[in-house]
């Protein structure tokens, strides 16, 4: 069986320790995760691209997005630098469970008139 590199969170963890300005943006994060697994390619007058190979190849941005959260979460010294992005994170962690998501009432649903 042939040896699989780094997991993703190893390497989120290595940018985010060589590139602060990435714990504060996740775009610019998966950019530079993209870039370091060569999937960025750099074409005359297109600027900065995909390369076809990154669908199949690439981690989703999800798994990049979960990994920076579980690197920040074990190592408090590599949260974001921005005072702005800290309290963004504070104030959606405050909320995280607090919505619960309803259908909304249909009458016409329930022939029998529950909402009478």
């Amino acid at each position: 069986m042939a040896k699989k590199g780094p997991s993703s969170y190893d390497q989120v963890l290595s940018l985010l320790r060589k590139n602060p300005e990435l714990r504060n943006d996740d775009k610019a994060l998966r950019w530079a995760y993209l870039e370091g697994l060569g999937l960025v390619v750099d074409i005359p007058l297109y600027g900065r691209m995909l390369s076809e190979y990154a669908e199949s190849k690439a981690p989703s941005f999800e798994t990049i997005r979960r990994s920076r959260q579980k690197v920040q979460a074990n190592h408090p010294e590599l949260g974001p630098t921005d005072p702005e992005v800290v309290q963004k994170r504070k104030k959606k962690e405050a909320t995280k469970g607090t919505f619960i998501y309803r259908e909304p009432a249909n009458p016409a649903a329930f022939p029998g008139g529950i909402f009478k």
